[in-house]
């Protein structure tokens, strides 16, 4: 049993496990990932799909990266215990014991911003046996339909589980597929009926909020200006080949013209436009954004578009115009862009 729960009596999990699985709903729908350059918006969107009643939300970025893989990939002959260690998250772990929290690192933000998440590891793990047992998968599809069934069955204060809206997708980000192109391919071969939300931010922008972050970007500006280059051109690579499957959105329209965007959002991902996808959420609860730069208050707030500005000298954008300019507007001006 893991040691951040070890104190849930082995008999409590056998009862979870007996009454969750006379109710159990199962999660097989295919799987729509954000797949962003850090610093783009992918928490935002995310958190704006949260409370929807037609999509699980997974509320963190999937972690299940294990050694050098991109996506992983499993020997279904193998040990369903091994594959749930290859996927087992580590915000389950940390948010169990101290609640969940999504923020920049600012103290004061992250501790009034904490919030219940009862999903203890080791009933998902029980759970996750259970299934994998009961009904072998046979593809590796299957072993991450059993996971999400584990996942979010597991999580006991789930408030979208129940919804009366059928569901139509898994929700989640994965920002290392905005840059890896095996990881991609190996998502599509998993999921053939998946889609990719590709938020692309604006360079001058992206890099001063990357640079409150990771103030090591100061001292390599051209460096940094790289990884986002890399980025975009790997984005760019996933719309061109899976045209249906990829939408590129611009943060500054998901922000600033954010009713625009997610109608949009929406329709490509054929769900009801609702109140609850204008308003960023955990788990049903408002949720502050995720920001470099210090906000108050919660929504979507449009203050980081202009921050850059303040933020960067005038030689540093003129660098990066020089830079990422042309590869800027050449991804923003494909086809799958979202235009408000």
């Amino acid at each position: 049993m893991a040691a951040d729960d070890r104190q849930v009596p082995p008999k409590l999990v056998r009862r979870l496990l007996e009454i969750r699985l006379e109710h159990l709903i199962d999660v097989r729908e295919p799987l729509v990932l954000i797949g962003h350059k850090g610093r783009s918006g992918g928490t935002l969107l995310n958190q704006l799909l949260d409370s929807h009643p037609s999509v699980h939300s997974h509320p963190a970025e999937l972690e299940f990266r294990r050694g050098d893989e991109d996506w992983p990939v499993f020997d279904l002959d193998g040990d369903p215990d091994r594959w749930f260690d290859r996927l087992a998250e580590r915000h389950v772990s940390r948010g169990f014991a101290a609640g969940y929290t999504k923020g920049t690192g600012r103290e004061g933000e992250l501790e009034a911003e904490r919030f219940p998440f009862l999903l203890a590891p080791s009933f998902q793990r029980a759970l996750f046996a259970e299934l994998a047992a009961r009904t072998p998968p046979e593809s590796q599809r299957d072993v991450f339909d059993t996971y999400f069934t584990s996942y979010f069955n597991a999580w006991l204060d789930n408030q979208n589980l129940y919804s009366p809206a059928p569901k139509r997708w898994v929700v989640s980000h994965r920002a290392s597929l905005a840059r890896s192109r095996p990881g991609r391919d190996a998502y599509f071969a998993t999921y053939p009926d998946g889609r990719l939300l590709a938020p692309v931010r604006e360079p001058k922008g992206w890099y001063a909020s990357a640079r409150r972050i990771h103030p090591h970007h100061a001292y390599d500006l051209d460096g940094a200006i790289d990884q986002w280059l890399h980025a975009a051109g790997e984005t760019l690579h996933a719309a061109q080949n899976h045209p249906d499957q990829v939408l590129v959105l611009r943060y500054e329209d998901l922000v600033g013209h954010t009713a625009d965007v997610m109608s949009t959002v929406a329709d490509w991902l054929g769900i009801d436009e609702a109140p609850s996808l204008l308003e960023p959420s955990f788990n049903g609860m408002p949720i502050r954004p995720n920001s470099s730069f210090e906000i108050t208050g919660h929504g979507v707030r449009r203050e980081p578009l202009g921050a850059w500005r303040r933020e960067l000298a005038p030689e540093e954008c003129e660098r990066i115009d020089a830079l990422a300019g042309e590869a800027y507007r050449t991804l923003v001006e494909s086809p799958a862009t979202v235009a408000p």
